[in-house]
């Protein structure tokens, strides 16, 4: 099926199926409220909604598809969180619309049905998505077939991209990399030994989506590349050359009849009043958070005191501008750990590597029988509250440091000491212990330049996804 015909045939669904979450929202809201309010009586009255608050949700519904399809929504291209947000955004501003309505008009609706159509609207046009992104994919109409076309480098972190969004399935048919050299192919084919490189630019069709993704501006001929993609009648995306600097998040300015692009990047970390805010959430969070979890935290204490030994274990991390801190865990080894991994290193070579490369052991000894049923279900970490209500760590960050794995970090030691560190962050969900220490770097750096109050929503969310699926912990 063409890629544009896909896009086409994606968006009607998609709409449907936002109208019928917008109209369950309504529907939910109101027997609710009827409930709530009547009971089981037979007895109801003529009018439970005014005609006017039923008018606005029908115009809100007519807006909302038009915001969505203005935002891309209903493409096959739009991210998952990126949506998320905009149906948040949207939700929020139709509140206040109607709260400012209703006071200008001196009107008295029910808060109570207001109140539950909001906060409904929110899950139920997701949960309509997803919905209707599984019959497209049983249907075979939401893969979009992806060639990839570029660098060396540039190809490893665009297929990394590409096949971390889960709402959008890009399946990679075909590797291009025109200029590389024999040793960078059998580098490529260790990263990703699913795609088989080639090196000739094939002729395209309608039912394709090209990557172009070069190292350098000179690498690939451009405008011949585009021209050709262009004629042929496929689609086309670029991931532009640069290196040690990311374009997510930034805006655009453009120059009429000039093919330059201004990118204006916000600081958002090194203001003072976003730090607050962080600091605010995190407290508040870390005190809700030790208050609601507090069963389980003397739960897992008792069980733990039965393996023998101290119920926590704090060990010495690295913190913000370099400080120390003692960072608490429940403690999930044995009371002489160090002495047994050192023996168990020394006779499994390779064990040994996967130490070296990992920092972690899927098989490690020194973990006890409760303690890996905590690693596992990562309620190991819960302690860590606690420091993030004396400052020590933020909810989300990056990864605690010890003080040898600073060295790891090299000349971006900058960013990791420009912030706290997390109790989750974005490499816990991005493969957690299944990724190599130097991704961690990248993703910490990441998170550094482009944290913002949304991204570390994402990210919490995300987490209790992850954890879960308990993919990735040990």
């Amino acid at each position: 099926m063409e890629a544009k015909a896909i896009m086409r045939n994606t968006s009607i669904p998609l709409i449907i199926g936002d109208i019928i979450g917008f109209i369950l929202a309504f529907i939910l809201s109101y027997l609710t409220f009827i409930a709530y309010n009547y009971g089981l009586s037979p007895h109801l009255p003529k009018q439970i909604i005014s005609i006017d608050l039923l008018a606005f949700y029908i115009v809100q519904a007519f807006v909302g598809v038009l915001y969505f399809m203005h935002k891309g929504h209903y493409k096959l291209h739009s991210p998952w969180w990126q949506q998320v947000k905009h149906i948040s955004l949207f939700s929020v501003f139709s509140l206040l619309l109607l709260c400012f309505l209703f006071f200008t008009v001196k009107a008295d609706p029910s808060r109570l049905f207001i109140t539950l159509s909001w906060v409904s609207i929110i899950p139920l046009l997701m949960i309509a998505r997803i919905a209707v992104r599984s019959i497209m994919i049983k249907m075979g109409k939401w893969n979009i077939d992806t060639i990839i076309i570029g660098g060396f480098e540039n190809a490893i972190e665009t297929i990394y991209a590409l096949k971390s969004e889960d709402y959008i399935v890009y399946d990679i048919k075909e590797v291009i990399l025109p200029n590389a050299t024999p040793a960078q192919i059998n580098k490529f084919n260790d990263i990703h030994p699913q795609y088989e490189v080639k090196k000739a630019i094939p002729e395209f069709n309608k039912n394709q989506m090209i990557v172009i993704c070069p190292d350098t501006r000179r690498e690939l001929e451009l405008a011949k590349l585009t021209k050709q993609i262009t004629n042929d009648g496929a689609d086309f995306a670029m991931v532009p050359p640069i290196e040690g600097f990311s374009y997510y998040g930034l805006q655009p300015i453009y120059f009429f009849g000039y093919n330059i692009t201004l990118f204006k990047r916000p600081n958002k970390m090194n203001s003072h009043v976003n730090q607050l805010v962080k600091n605010v959430v995190d407290r508040t969070g870390a005190a809700f958070g030790i208050l609601m979890l507090s069963p389980v935290f003397i739960y897992i204490a008792y069980k733990v005191r039965q393996d023998g030994g101290a119920v926590f274990y704090g060990d010495t991390r690295v913190g913000k501008n370099g400080k120390p801190f003692i960072c608490w865990k429940f403690r999930s080894m044995v009371e002489d750990s160090q002495e047994i991994l050192d023996d168990f290193l020394e006779n499994n070579p390779e064990e040994k590597a996967q130490w070296k490369k990992y920092l972690k052991l899927k098989n490690d000894p020194r973990v006890t029988k409760i303690g890996s049923f905590i690693r596992k279900a990562s309620i190991d970490e819960l302690p860590q509250l606690f420091n993030v209500l004396m400052g020590d760590m933020s909810l989300v960050g990056p990864r605690p440091l010890l003080e040898n794995e600073l060295e790891e970090y090299g000349e971006l030691i900058d960013a990791y000491h420009s912030v706290k560190p997390g109790i989750t962050g974005l490499w816990q969900v991005s493969g957690r212990s299944d990724l190599a220490f130097e991704q961690r770097v990248y993703l910490d750096r990441w998170y550094v330049r482009h944290w913002s109050l949304w991204t570390d929503f994402v990210i919490i969310i995300k987490t209790i996804f992850v954890v879960s699926n308990r993919k990735g912990a040990y």
